[in-house]
């Protein structure tokens, strides 16, 4: 058997390797790794030892490069109890007191509910409100809130049924009957507004319709304010109440303007008569013009 010996040497040319360094004429091993260049003096390996201490120095104290910031979490949204303290009631004129008048009864009811209101977070319940009524009446009056104490207790748990309960006891039962007869005798002295005003006052206490309104309260206009609506035709006038009043209104305003430019115009010929009376023009004789 023909054998395949080794050649004593490696070649002196790089023609006889592959560009990878490994030898095509023996079987595939390890690449033949070439050594590093060994420095000829010993100057040159003590440069080249502190040249590489250096740069192992250097990798070992490397910083490295700072990190990019955390983003912070946005707070969480937390509720802040918000305190409220009840602030001093305004100051207001306290209710008159009721002693069992019936005619007094509405505006004394008004007047509590006003006083409630404006008392704020003072009346928190039903029954404080009603106790709060009770420190403003009088002889019957008080003595029937102490009957509603005792006989039915449940009433001042209810403001409303309390105010109703009031006035049904003490109110006028002919309040319909006697605010009719208030609205006949009502008549008109002042502005039109003023009327209206108190006109409007009565009419919750009956039921009329528009047209009875509109005529009864036509009816007692002053004669001046009556003649200037007459101008207007009838077909032309609103039929609707509260659009009558303001037209009415309007015309009174309309009265009253003239009424006023009269008494100006008055005046004003009065200082130009008494003027021409105090500074009389001298009168020249007619000789006097013709032969001077």
């Amino acid at each position: 058997m023909s054998t395949y010996s080794l050649p004593n040497q490696a070649p002196s040319t790089m023609t006889e390797y592959d560009s990878g360094g490994f030898d095509l004429r023996v079987n595939m091993g390890p690449p033949i790794m070439t050594s590093p260049i060994m420095p000829s003096t010993p100057n040159l390996l003590f440069d080249e030892v502190q040249k590489l201490n250096s740069l192992m120095t250097q990798g070992s104290t490397v910083v490295p490069p700072p990190q990019p910031p955390v983003p912070t979490p946005a707070p969480a949204h937390t509720s802040v109890p918000v305190t409220v303290t009840a602030g001093k009631p305004p100051s207001f004129e306290k209710p008159d007191r009721f002693k069992g008048k019936s005619s007094e009864v509405e505006t004394f009811v008004d007047a509590i509910q006003d006083a409630v209101e404006l008392q704020g977070n003072s009346l928190t319940t039903e029954r404080s409100k009603c106790i709060y009524m009770s420190t403003f009446l009088e002889n019957s009056p008080k003595q029937w809130y102490r009957g509603i104490k005792k006989s039915h207790p449940l009433l001042l748990e209810s403001f409303p049924l309390f105010i109703k309960a009031f006035i049904d006891h003490f109110g006028d039962s002919n309040l319909a009957y006697n605010a009719t007869g208030k609205l006949e005798k009502l008549t008109q002295t002042g502005s039109a507004a003023a009327y209206a005003a108190r006109f409007r006052e009565l009419l919750v206490y009956v039921n009329w319709t528009e047209e009875s309104k509109i005529n009864q309260f036509y009816k007692n206009l002053k004669p001046a304010t009556k003649d200037l609506i007459a101008t207007k035709k009838r077909s032309k006038r609103p039929t609707d109440f509260n659009k009558y009043v303001e037209f009415v209104i309007e015309y009174d305003n309309c009265v009253h303007e003239r009424e006023t430019e009269r008494k100006e115009e008055k005046h004003g010929s009065s200082n130009v008569k008494s003027s021409s009376l105090q500074n009389p023009i001298p009168i020249t004789p007619t000789s006097q013009l013709l032969f001077p």
